[in-house]
């Protein structure tokens, strides 16, 4: 397998991404060409600064949620990503109508990101995380804070029917009762 794999990159002269662009760029590909020079121009993160501008009222949150529902610019999975952030900010902001000790807010300082398979992570000022992978929502085991406000998203993201097994919820399946009437 070893001599495979060398003959292998004796064939492909590059072995990162970067290289493949440069080497594709220097056999004349205008469009890897422009990928490299795209790379310095600076990159606006459009979604991180909407929710930095937004009014940090729960309303506002609510009213938002359902911009981005009706926003048909938006594919479903972007959708549910950006409604799962807005849920969560709303969560924060609730949070501190009720309480102005910052030591009692475990939304404080929450930070979130989304990973390449599109789940968002959220992380907690405790250190806890929270995962939400569109069905089902993890959170950090050790953290009694992270299950907290888990349970709290997942309300918002599934209704009250949700189950916790282990570290994660997901929504409870409805049990749909069809009568059979006998046609004769």
């Amino acid at each position: 397998m070893a001599g495979k794999r060398a003959e292998l990159r004796k064939q492909t002269p590059f072995n990162r991404w970067n290289d493949f662009l440069k080497w594709k760029a220097e056999s004349g590909d205008e469009v890897a060409l422009q990928v490299l020079r795209s790379k310095k121009a600076p990159i606006e993160r459009k979604v991180q600064q909407e929710f930095a501008k937004a009014d940090p009222s729960a309303s506002n949150w609510k009213l938002r949620q359902s911009q981005i529902r009706m926003d048909s610019s938006l594919v479903w999975k972007d959708k549910r990503k950006l409604i799962s952030i807005a849920k969560m900010l709303q969560l924060q902001a609730e949070e501190a109508k009720r309480s102005n000790d910052t030591n009692k807010r475990s939304l404080d300082k929450i930070t979130w990101r989304v990973d390449s398979s599109g789940n968002v992570l959220y992380s907690l000022k405790s250190g806890g995380m929270v995962k939400d992978n569109g069905d089902k929502i993890f959170f950090s085991i050790n953290d009694p804070t992270a299950k907290i406000v888990a349970e709290k998203l997942a309300k918002r993201m599934f209704g009250a029917n949700i189950k916790i097994k282990g570290n994660e919820i997901y929504r409870m399946q409805r049990k749909v009762m069809v009568e059979q009437s006998s046609c004769r």
